[in-house]
C-alpha cells in the first residue's frame, strides 16, 4: 500500500467513525494534492450528502471533472453520467474514454443510453456492441443483458440457446466464486461496486456483512450500476 492510500484509508476510517469533517479535510487535502481517488470520492460524498454533508453537485462536478482530466475512469465515468441531460455529446465522450481505459461499467451505462434512447436516437446495434465491451471486461449485468436479449430473439435462435445457457450456468459460476452452493445464491443480489451501489458481490441468503468504509461504498475495479 503506498503512502497516499494509507492516507486516504485513514482518512476513510476517521469519516465513517463520526469525526466527518476531520476525515473530510484529510480527503479534501489528498484531493486537492492531486490524489485522483481522493477526488472521485469527494465528488461521490457531495452528490449523495454521505455523512450529513451537504448536497452539492457542483462541488461534485469540479472534483470528478479534475479526476477525469487526470484520466482516472472512475472520474470519467461519473463526470459523462452526471452531465448527460444538459451535455449529451460530453458525457458520451467522457464515457467512451472511461470504457477505453479498461472500466466496464461505462460500456454498460452506454449501452442502456442506446438501449432506452436516452439523449440519443434508439440504437439497438450499437447498445448490443457497447454491452458485448462491458461483456468482454467482465461486466455481470452487461452478460445478463445479453442473455435476455437472446432468450426473448434478438439474437436469432443461437442466440436464445446461448441466452439459456447463460442463466443456467451462472448460479454455477457465482457459486465457484463465493464458496456457496448454487441454490443459495441470490443472483438479485448481484452488483458492480460503486458510489451507486455499495460493495456487495453476489451474496447467499442472509446477506453477509459488508465493510461500511467510504472506499467499500465507491471504489473498486467498478463503478457506477443502475440496473
Amino acid at each position: 500500500m503506498s503512502d497516499l492510500e494509507a492516507q486516504l484509508d485513514s482518512a476513510d476510517e476517521r469519516f465513517m467513525s463520526g469525526d466527518v469533517q476531520g476525515g473530510l479535510g484529510q480527503i479534501t487535502d489528498l484531493a486537492t494534492a492531486g490524489y485522483t481517488p481522493s477526488q472521485v470520492i469527494l465528488g461521490w460524498v457531495y452528490r449523495v450528502g454521505a455523512g450529513g454533508v451537504t448536497v452539492d453537485r457542483a462541488a461534485a462536478l469540479h472534483w470528478w471533472s479534475m479526476a477525469a482530466k487526470q484520466g482516472d475512469p472512475v472520474g470519467m465515468a461519473y463526470l459523462g453520467l452526471t452531465v448527460l441531460k444538459e451535455e449529451p455529446e460530453e458525457s458520451l465522450r467522457w464515457l467512451v474514454a472511461s470504457g477505453d481505459a479498461g472500466y466496464p461499467p461505462a460500456f454498460y451505462e452506454l449501452g442502456r443510453i442506446y438501449h432506452h434512447g436516452k439523449v440519443v436516437e434508439e440504437d439497438f446495434a450499437r447498445a448490443t456492441s457497447c454491452m458485448r465491451r462491458a461483456a468482454g471486461l467482465g461486466h455481470p449485468h452487461a452478460k445478463a443483458w445479453i442473455a435476455r436479449m437472446g432468450v426473448t430473439g434478438r439474437y436469432g435462435l443461437s442466440g436464445v440457446f446461448r441466452g439459456i445457457s447463460h442463466f443456467v450456468t451462472s448460479p454455477w459460476q457465482a457459486a465457484k466464486q463465493t464458496g456457496n452452493p448454487p441454490w443459495l445464491v441470490n443472483l438479485d443480489h448481484l452488483r458492480w461496486p460503486g458510489p451507486c451501489e455499495p460493495s456487495v458481490k453476489l451474496l447467499a441468503k442472509p446477506p453477509r456483512a459488508r465493510p461500511a468504509g467510504l472506499r467499500n461504498q465507491w471504489a473498486g475495479p467498478a463503478g457506477p450500476d443502475r440496473s
